[in-house]
């Protein structure tokens, strides 16, 4: 093997008694790997997973691809309160492709010792880990890794503090999978039962705990909007002129229903030829720089400059942290922790000719000191740039998003 190469090995004959880290995709699974020195590279099943030495224990880290399995039940009909969780691939037409991850998984696990969920850190990546160390592994010997970036630094330091497994966010996030799933079947299946029944038809129809009261929501705004009755009402602008600059002025009173008191009051308001000035007043206000973003304020701000819908906002952001370029993107805070180094960060995105002039410009305060916002998050700190700088081009909306968070 050449120095400074990879080697690549298509067969599994790894030892017995190894650490398996499981990541939420490949993408996230590499850059761990890289952060953890883990050089040496294999596929089972043509899925990619990385092997080595870090702490002095020999590591392989693989990924998954999201959630591995799902609820299901053999019993047609509704009601329904027996289920049971399947490979996704075994019921859902679309997810065909999981089966590849949830093989070499399974085979991966016969040989591991210690097991470690390295998805997200949130409900879902919670279950997705102890779902697969569930049916594959041992939860009596898993771990649980928490990091926010992923940065070479905070990888290591984070898989050099493992933490018990995260028993309470796995608990809500099954909670959440099977209380839908049993809200969800029961009422679709009584709903397209009923209109069988009236008209005759079979429709396949839905309904979710989440989506039924959004319908309905969307359903009233609707009729609202239908029924509405405008009424036309009349509103005066005067423009006046002082100083060589021209000012718009606007009554204080309510628009005007009547267009005769509209036209009266214009021509009264003509008939004066002049303006008095009664009080003027001037303020100087410092506006103080808005806090950081969370998921919600980034999206309605990428949405308000740039047109991006919520659902393409989040798929950048989540592109962006698994480039390593930002922080992990589904947090409700808007807050950054205490400990980060916002000096270090501030100095690498000096580097970017974009951001050079500003950057030289914070660099030169004594402390800097970022602002809070009121909102927090126990998992995640609020959105920000790692310092790495991209190490492919990006695209266009990338661009727009990125320069949002820097």
């Amino acid at each position: 093997m050449k120095k400074g190469k990879r080697s690549i090995r298509r067969d599994f004959t790894l030892p017995y008694g190894y650490t398996l880290v499981i990541a939420e995709k490949p993408k996230a699974a590499a850059k761990i790997a890289e952060a953890l020195g883990l050089n040496r590279k294999g596929y089972i099943e043509g899925i990619p997973y990385w092997w080595g030495y870090f702490n002095n224990r020999l590591v392989v880290v693989a990924p998954t691809a999201g959630h591995l399995f799902s609820l299901n039940s053999d019993k047609g009909g509704y009601p329904i309160f027996n289920y049971r969780w399947v490979p996704r691939w075994y019921v859902e037409k679309n997810s065909k492709h999981l089966r590849k991850f949830y093989e070499a998984l399974k085979k991966l696990s016969q040989r591991a010792r210690y097991y470690v969920n390295a998805c997200d850190y949130d409900i879902e990546g919670s279950v997705i880990g102890y779902m697969i160390i569930k049916e594959f592994g041992d939860l009596s010997r898993a771990k649980r890794v928490k990091f926010s970036s992923l940065t070479r630094d905070e990888l290591r330091k984070a898989f050099m503090n493992l933490m018990p497994l995260d028993v309470g966010m796995v608990e809500a996030g099954l909670c959440r999978h099977e209380l839908d799933w049993i809200w969800g079947i029961n009422i679709s299946r009584a709903l397209m039962d009923i209109i069988r029944q009236l008209k005759g038809e079979r429709l396949i129809l839905s309904a979710g705990r989440v989506q039924s009261p959004t319908l309905i929501e969307a359903y009233k705004r609707f009729i609202e909007r239908e029924l509405f009755v405008p009424i036309i009402s009349f509103t005066i602008t005067v423009k006046i002129r002082y100083g060589g600059r021209e000012y718009n002025l606007e009554p204080l009173y309510e628009p005007l229903n009547s267009r005769m008191e509209a036209i009266r009051l214009v021509e009264e308001t003509r008939s004066l030829g002049k303006a008095k000035v009664i009080d003027a007043r001037t303020q100087i206000r410092t506006l103080e720089p808005p806090p950081p973003f969370n998921l919600p304020d980034l999206q309605l701000e990428a949405s308000r400059i740039y047109g991006l819908s919520p659902s393409e906002t989040l798929k950048i952001a989540e592109d962006l942290y698994l480039e390593g370029i930002i922080s992990y993107p589904r947090t409700n805070s808007q807050q950054l922790p205490p400990t980060l180094n916002n000096r270090l960060i501030i100095e690498a995105l000096s580097k970017d000719p974009q951001y050079r002039v500003y950057a030289m410009k914070l660099l030169k305060r004594k402390v800097l000191k970022p602002v809070k916002g009121s909102k927090t998050d126990l998992a995640h700190p609020a959105i920000y740039p790692t310092g790495e700088l991209p190490k492919r081009k990006l695209s266009e909306k990338e661009v727009k998003v990125y320069d949002l968070i820097v």
